[in-house]
């Protein structure tokens, strides 16, 4: 029998990658595994045996353990499911592999909701990705660069219909991407605007953005000239990209570098201007003034250096190629020492989301098989989850977590107990000051206001002033993407500071942002 690789997919992308995969490594079997929040209308697309994450799939999963190489992680986000899944691998002894599925660093100026949680290694798209990578911390020897699983895409009828047409590529709103600076309005101003200065000379096709809600949807398509195609998921995008006379985007997404890849006019509209992608290419606008033009005489030199910096050239054979080497090639690095600390990240994760009993659980399991050589660090955390933790339990977990992601967890752990432990000047440490990474900024923002209320409680204002303008001026798009509610809070805190000088105010100030906005 062969032995097999379980593929974690949380999107009609990672599926389509997964068959990529399936066909090409033949000295495997593969098993897909889907997250619930996969749509299923989008399983129902495919014939095939899939399995949804769920109790069900452990119990099957469990039957097959002895024939499984690896668990390939598409995503690896701070949430239950993943967690979960995981820990699972995790306890016997399965490798945990991340594959990076778009080059997420460089489109996103550095930041990510992605691969947070420990992996065993780290499969990544160019060098530029490896280096942020190591720059915020991650393991150098568990990063390497694979290249980028080009998806084919499918041929679709409007492809077929319109024989010249420019594409414009939506990514998401607000609405579910809380650091996206567009909203439906700003969209539909960019899609009128386009409309009118080539619609003359184009069909207008705009793809939406596959996880965009269905409200916003129908606000654009309603509110779209009816002479333009709008479009969800009855075409994948990488089919329009093939056959688009021309292309536009507002930034981030990888259909940039899709088209990029298949040498297609691909023009950007930066609605920030901070972006990679403009120190990288004249083929930027900022109006849609003299368009025609612009198109008619395209720099395809200018995509050269996007193309080099992101390593285009590792996809298709050349990344099943790289890819089939580094799983031959896979040797646990220290296994033991990293499966523990795998496990203790996972615990603190875990604690962090709420369930309490599991990250105790697995802090509990490794005290009975690991005890002799983690007796320490085992010790120091069961303290602070039984709430009987020191000064000198604080540093050592501090310094067994530094340089990971769990060392801001374990930061926020702590302040959310610092109201029922105040004896201990614990707020005092540099621990506390130092800056989250911007990646997992979005993740802890209701958790720092936390912090920063907890200031405020012992009359730390001055600490509070300067922490909280810089926090705002580091993240405005957080803080513009926060609730009406949110934000008055927010609002009202910074401009009637006074009141927290009055011990009743500031421990209602306190309790109740916790009671409103800490899950």
């Amino acid at each position: 029998m062969k032995k097999i690789i379980v593929f974690y997919a949380v999107s009609e992308k990672h599926i389509k990658n997964y068959y990529n995969l399936k066909n090409n490594l033949n000295n495997y079997d593969f098993i897909l595994v889907y997250d619930k929040n996969i749509n299923y209308k989008v399983i129902n697309k495919y014939n095939d045996n899939f399995y949804i994450l769920n109790s069900n799939f452990y119990k099957i999963i469990k039957k097959k353990l002895k024939y499984i190489s690896f668990l390939f992680l598409s995503t690896n986000q701070a949430r239950f499911d993943p967690m979960y899944l995981s820990y699972f691998f995790i306890k016997y002894n399965i490798p945990l592999i991340a594959l990076q599925e778009t080059h997420q660093f460089y489109l996103h100026n550095d930041e990510m909701n992605n691969y947070i949680l420990p992996s065993d290694k780290y499969l990544v798209s160019s060098n530029f990705e490896k280096n942020k990578f190591i720059n915020y911390g991650y393991d150098e020897k568990k990063i390497e660069v694979i290249g980028w699983n080009y998806s084919y895409g499918t041929n679709s009828n409007i492809t077929k219909t319109f024989k010249k047409y420019a594409l414009f590529i939506l990514n998401a709103s607000k609405d579910i991407n809380p650091i996206s600076p567009e909203t439906t309005k700003i969209q539909l101003d960019l899609i009128k605007k386009l409309y009118q200065e080539i619609g003359n000379k184009f069909k207008i096709i705009v793809k939406l953005h596959p996880a965009e809600i269905d409200k916003n949807n129908k606000i654009i398509k309603k509110n779209s000239d009816k002479n333009i195609s709008i479009v969800f998921d009855e075409c994948d995008t990488l089919s329009l990209i093939k056959n688009a006379s021309v292309i536009f985007s507002t930034g981030y997404t990888q259909s940039i570098l899709e088209s990029i890849y298949l040498n297609k006019k691909i023009i950007i509209y930066p609605i920030e201007k901070n972006m990679n992608l403009i120190s990288d290419t004249k083929n930027i606008i900022h109006s849609f003034d003299n368009l025609s033009n612009i198109i008619n005489k395209y720099d395809f030199n200018e995509l050269k250096s996007i193309y080099k910096k992101n390593e285009l050239e590792k996809t298709k054979d050349n990344y099943l190629s790289y890819l089939n080497k580094s799983i031959s090639d896979f040797e646990f690095i220290n296994h033991n020492e990293s499966k523990v600390i795998n496990l203790i990240e996972l615990s603190f994760w875990f604690f962090y989301i709420g369930y309490k009993k599991k990250s105790k659980y697995i802090i509990n399991l490794l005290f009975k098989f690991e005890k002799k050589k983690y007796i320490e660090i085992l010790e120091s955390i069961n303290n602070v989850y039984c709430n009987n933790y020191s000064l000198v339990d604080i540093e050592c977990i501090f310094s067994f977590l530094k340089n990971k992601n769990s060392y801001f967890v374990f930061k926020y752990i702590l302040i959310s107990k610092f109201y029922k432990n105040i004896s201990i000047n614990i707020y005092k440490l540099n621990h506390f000051y130092e800056n989250d990474p911007k990646y997992l900024s979005n993740i802890f923002f209701n958790n720092y206001q936390d912090f920063l209320n907890f200031l405020l409680y012992k009359n730390e204002v001055n600490k509070f002033k300067i922490l909280y303008n810089n926090h705002l001026i580091s993240y405005p798009k957080l803080y513009s993407a926060k609730s009406n509610v949110h934000k008055l809070y927010l609002l009202l805190r910074s401009n009637y500071l006074i009141i927290n000088y009055l011990p009743f105010f500031k421990t209602i100030n306190y309790l109740f942002y916790k009671k409103l906005f800490i899950k």
